[in-house]
């Protein structure tokens, strides 16, 4: 989803700062097909607008899991920090 108010170099500058994860979920940028958004906290009205917790993303998460490759390992380290 794109934000024409964040220029590439915002997005970008995000994304290294946040170590590739999304700050909301935790999931890596490498491991989800659907895509991250910089500004992904929102409220939850418009989450169940735009799917944030659709069952394609939720069935994402658990096949990660699954796969023992979520959360990741910088996700860990944000999480017991």
């Amino acid at each position: 989803m794109e934000r024409p108010y964040l220029t590439q170099e915002i997005r970008l500058l995000v994304a290294q700062r946040a170590d590739y994860l999304c700050e909301y979920c935790l999931i890596s940028e490498k491991d989800t097909i659907l895509g991250c958004a910089i500004d992904h906290i929102i409220s939850k009205v418009t989450a169940k607008i735009l799917g944030f917790n659709d069952q394609q993303r939720l069935l994402e998460r658990q096949l990660l899991i699954e796969k023992k490759i979520y959360p990741s390992p910088s996700a860990m380290k944000r999480i017991k920090s």
